[in-house]
């Protein structure tokens, strides 16, 4: 059971355990800073733990631009954690210390382990595989028993910066004629200089483009790199603005990890070479989809071969095509996915009902629901919404990183519709509004159901408004734990700006 039920006026916590440095590179960190961030958001305050090195891990993720207030540091050798408890633990290392899940399972609660490709063992009670090559009964062997197992791309992590840019951005730009701005990114440490040679090839290629090599300060390259630097080839180091920079390429050239996810999520064509094996799976998965070129990691630097890829980027339909593939594959909702699992895991005492990410097949669903007798008569605008306008609407919503819509599911069935939205002024938190299924009313889940997501952000604030006359909303949302603090206004919650 997770120790959330102790302590029910305080923030939920998590003990996200990372491995990074320079042989293992960044992007394990990374992901769980992406997590870290999403959850701080929600309310929750996070610890991050790794191995005791040179790097201070709190002041390098802040170099890469995330943010994460009230996050704690906690090294490896400081185990066992002592007193400290948590509501569950995220574990991103294949080969994390021995006797550590054991521990986690007496201090946490569910421990959840992300793997992107198989190995030997993976000792957990809820495994994420974010990619569709794996097979899940081959993850089902490697599983421990009983474990929970979600499977697939839709699990990909992307940070909120780059969902951001997505969501501002026009689903489709067209492409210049000639590359005028290159990225190069070959991840944390880069240790076989892929940088550099890329970097050169792309200059060859396209002599008049600008070309941006993003690295870090792990990198041995970086006084190589940096003596070449000048007007037409910028080197920046631990940046803090990736979304940007992205933004800003037509084309890029980086590894199979992290990065790729980003550069796909915002629809951004390029290159990739895998530089290790645990990415292999999902670049084979994008680069099958059409959303980017792939090259293995036994690649010989054959200049023809360089050459040939480059000059696909001349063409700019294909860099359009590639675009639209890459948008496609990845929405960059899969952190919203992941918090779903939390909440579901966490608070499994309140099954049958859980929650789920709506998804672009939950559009006539949702729309149904919306135009069922009454289901609007008490809200801002009354009148049921067009077919028009609803996908309209539902279309924006879903891209928006500020706004979380979710299903309601009793028993695995869908019966309703929670929405919650950022509020972004001096109080803070989330505004919520909740739709059942008429076939659903009277049943009480809308209290279990507001209980449970107020529970899942309970470090933070929920707002909700009313109308006096709607009496069973005003029962739920009261029986849920919320407090009136005005003729329509109800909140929940600790009152924090997020």
């Amino acid at each position: 059971m997770s120790p959330a039920s102790q302590h029910p006026d305080q923030p939920l916590k998590i003990l996200l355990w990372a491995n990074f440095g320079p042989m293992v590179g960044i992007g394990h960190l990374i992901r769980c800073a992406t997590v870290a961030e999403e959850l701080t958001w929600l309310g929750w305050n996070c610890t991050l733990a790794c191995r005791r090195q040179e790097t201070d891990v709190l002041e390098f993720i802040q170099r890469f631009g995330f943010s994460i207030p009230r996050i704690q540091r906690l090294f490896d050798d400081e185990l066992p954690i002592g007193e400290q408890s948590f509501d569950c633990a995220l574990i991103d290392q294949y080969d994390p210390p021995s006797g550590l899940v054991d521990h986690l399972r007496k201090i946490a609660g569910p421990v959840i382990r992300i793997v992107d490709f198989l190995i030997p063992k993976v000792d957990g009670d809820i495994l994420i595989c974010p990619n569709d090559v794996v097979d899940e009964a081959a993850l089902a062997s490697i599983a421990s028993p009983g474990a929970v197992i979600f499977h697939g791309a839709k699990f990909s992590l992307v940070r909120r910066s780059i969902r951001i840019l997505r969501n501002r951005q026009p689903s489709e730009c067209p492409p210049p004629s000639s590359p005028a701005n290159i990225l190069v990114t070959f991840g944390g440490t880069d240790i076989t200089g892929d940088s550099q040679y890329w970097a050169s090839q792309a200059r060859m290629a396209f002599p008049d483009a600008v070309i941006t090599v993003v690295t870090s300060s792990l990198s041995p390259g970086i006084a190589t790199l940096s003596q070449a630097a000048n007007k037409q080839l910028r080197v920046l180091v631990d940046v803090s603005n990736m979304a940007e920079l992205i933004d800003q390429a037509d084309f890029a050239i980086g590894t199979g990890g992290v990065g790729l996810l980003e550069r796909c999520c915002v629809g951004i064509p390029g290159i990739t070479q895998m530089v290790a094996e645990n990415q292999r799976p999902q670049a084979q998965d994008l680069a099958q989809s059409g959303a980017t070129l792939l090259l293995d990691q036994e690649f010989d630097r054959n200049p023809d071969e360089a050459r040939r890829l480059l000059n696909a980027f001349s063409n700019p339909k294909f860099i359009r095509n590639m675009a639209i593939k890459g948008r496609a594959a990845v929405d960059g909702r899969g952190i919203q996915r992941w918090m779903c699992v939390i909440v579901n895991q966490i608070w499994a005492n309140y099954q049958p009902i859980k929650l789920r990410l709506a998804e672009v097949y939950d559009r006539k669903l949702i729309f149904e629901w919306q135009s069922q007798p009454g289901a609007r008569a008490f809200s801002r605008n009354p009148s049921a919404p067009t077919t028009q306008e609803h996908n309209s609407w539902f279309d924006r919503a879903l891209d928006d990183p500020e706004r979380w819509l979710l299903i309601i599911e009793d028993d695995g069935r869908p019966v309703g519709f929670l929405r919650l939205d950022a509020q972004m002024g001096s109080d803070g938190g989330f505004e919520i509004s909740i739709i059942l299924d008429q076939a659903a009313r009277g049943r009480g889940i809308a209290k279990r159901t507001l209980k449970l997501i107020a529970g899942f952000t309970r470090g933070s604030t929920l707002w909700a408004e009313i109308d006096p006359r709607n009496f069973a909303s005003v029962s739920a949302f009261v029986a849920a734990g919320f407090e009136q603090i005005g003729p329509r206004k109800f909140r929940h919650g600790i009152v924090r700006s997020i």
